[in-house]
């Protein structure tokens, strides 16, 4: 796999601040609405990259492993290092990977101690946990 060579846009606050808007009324669907294609949307949105663009089109979490497995790793978070730099704290855009069960979650950061990731209600803002990864944008 290709790290991913992104720059943000000099506007990529205001990019960023649109979709959070215009996504923060839709709940969690897999292939639509889920923490990855959130964060790869927030990244399209600030740099212009799509990073996922040739892993789209699942509709499960069975279908979304098999996209991982295609890439040649076996989680979310491999897929993110081997695209982005992990870095020690957040600044706003940047990744954030939580480990959570059955799946790990992807955010994006709003600062160094938050972050906004996909739920059934729509995107919340969260606190960023200890051990959460970051990963530089």
């Amino acid at each position: 796999m290709t790290p991913c060579a992104v720059e943000r846009r000099a506007d990529w606050r205001e990019r960023l601040a649109a979709l959070l808007d215009e996504r923060r009324r839709y709940g969690f669907a897999f292939g639509r609405f889920d923490c990855c294609l959130w964060a790869a949307d927030a990244v399209e949105a600030m740099t212009g990259v799509d990073f996922i663009a040739d892993y789209r089109g699942y509709a499960t979490a069975k279908g979304a492993m098999r996209r991982l497995k295609r890439a040649g790793v076996t989680s979310v978070f491999a897929f993110v290092d081997a695209r982005f730099p992990r870095v020690e704290r957040a600044r706003q855009g940047d990744l954030v990977g939580v480990p959570a069960a059955p799946l790990d979650a992807l955010m994006i950061a709003d600062g160094s101690t938050s972050a906004w990731g996909q739920d059934e209600a729509g995107l919340v803002r969260f606190a960023i946990p200890p051990g959460a990864i970051i990963w530089s944008v």
